[in-house]
């Protein structure tokens, strides 16, 4: 019996078990947590992060002092650093011939995912007029928009010069997407489509080109870079590129989660600043299902003089239904026998046997025989092989709206053949 648990702590928590039974714990709301709770996880890719963040700053050095001051400015050590945490651990888990070290280009993947990123952020805060980031003034703010957008496109010019330097075309194309999709992205949020199933649809592109598609690409990006002898090295590369679109997809979710229910204190930036811009996350579209009044807020982007404050009361009704004590999900599953003993290995790290992914259907909790609220299909890979009596502990808050639970069902699907290898069984709610 393979046993899988979903636990809470404060909304989601990605975590990791790795051989030989390593907890790596991936934090995606440390905006709610201290950084003693983030230390385990940054103390497996310290080192890392502490070089990639020199060298940021060295090659945004110019003789410009004011462009140098600006190019810098976000670059202060007070970000999360999760997307270089995760490209360095899938880097490092592809070198297992040598000893896990970090190649020289693959450290230079996880240091132009934070600068792209970086970069987009100022790009946004000038398009959306927002006034802080990361707990202080906004670029744009501080040196005018102008300025910023040149800051922003300077960040931009210094991650192409490195990039070239790679000298791999796959490469190349894989972080060039990155940034295509963010601009697709962000002319995506300029629009709100008419019907329920459209809005939720342009959400999940939307959240992919924003924020998923820099995850995806990099993990895959530094798979191909990689140093694993006799393997199909592009299978694995697509697995890491599904890994890292999963993350990033719940990762955003969770972040437009904490826009409407935490403070701007916690967050380093507005709170509710998706709704004042207009934009219809998943919060508000689920709720609009209780609610179907928040439509019309919905279509006028919110607008009008209270719709905000509307909006946000609706998703707060919802969420009153529902327990805020810690509670968790125990789910049981039963493992085809044909899977019992399948290792295909990834070294010893993130994980082995890149298998699959949990499908988690949004259940009624508040009758006796649940019946079907709103379904999800929030795919996570996980690359743990699944053997007989092996434990696998996924943290993960059993985020809920109203009476909807989500992780009731949960089943294990070959990603190549869609072969069902696992069900989910005696699954209960903890509170």
């Amino acid at each position: 019996m393979f046993t899988i648990r979903y636990c809470s702590k404060r909304f989601l928590t990605h975590s990791i078990i790795s051989r030989p039974y390593r907890h790596l714990s991936l934090d995606v709301t440390s905006a709610q947590k201290t950084n003693e709770e983030l230390q385990p996880t940054i103390n497996i890719v310290k080192e890392d992060l502490h070089l990639i963040h020199r060298d940021i700053l060295q090659r945004l050095g110019c003789n410009e002092h004011e462009l140098n001051e600006l190019a810098k400015y976000h670059f202060d050590s007070k970000g999360k650093l999760i997307r270089p945490m995760i490209i360095c651990t899938m880097a490092r888990s592809f070198n297992q011939q040598e000893d896990n070290v970090l190649h020289k280009n693959q450290q230079c993947i996880a240091t132009l995912g934070e600068m792209i990123h970086t970069a987009s952020l100022i790009h946004d805060d000038v398009v959306d007029s927002s006034d802080r980031r990361r707990g202080k003034p906004a670029a744009a703010v501080r040196w005018g928009p102008r300025k910023a957008v040149l800051a922003g496109d300077y960040i931009l010019g210094i991650s192409s010069i490195m990039l070239a330097r790679i000298g791999n075309s796959d490469v190349i194309s894989l972080l060039s997407r990155v940034i295509q999709d963010l601009v697709r992205g962000e002319f995506m949020q300029l629009s709100t489509k008419e019907s329920d199933a459209e809005q939720f649809q342009d959400y999940l592109n939307k959240t992919f080109c924003k924020t998923a598609s820099l995850f995806a690409n990099t993990c895959k990006a530094v798979a191909l870079l990689g140093n694993l002898p006799n393997i199909n090295i592009n299978q694995l590369a697509d697995y890491a590129y599904e890994f890292g679109k999963n993350f990033g997809m719940a990762f955003q979710l969770i972040d437009d989660l904490l826009d409407v229910t935490a403070t701007d204190d916690d967050l380093g930036k507005p709170a509710t600043v998706d709704l004042k811009l207009g934009l219809s996350t998943a919060p508000v579209l689920f709720a609009s299902q209780q609610f179907p009044e928040l439509q019309s807020l919905i279509l006028r982007r919110f607008s009008e003089v209270g719709d905000i404050e509307r909006a946000v009361k609706l998703i707060d009704q919802i969420r009153a239904v529902s327990s805020r004590k810690p509670g968790h999900v125990q789910c049981e599953l039963d493992i085809d026998e044909r899977h019992l003993n399948r290792y295909d290995t990834l070294h010893g790290g993130m994980l082995s046997a890149l298998t699959d992914s949990v499908s988690t259907l949004a259940l009624q909790t508040n009758e006796k025989k649940p019946s079907k609220s709103a379904s999800i299909e929030l795919s996570v890979s996980f690359l743990k092989a699944a053997k007989k009596g092996e434990t696998l502990i996924i943290d993960a808050e059993t985020v809920k709206l109203g009476r909807t639970l989500a992780f009731l069902s949960v089943e294990f699907r070959n990603k190549q053949n869609n072969e069902l290898i696992a069900t989910g069984k005696h699954t209960k709610y903890v509170s």
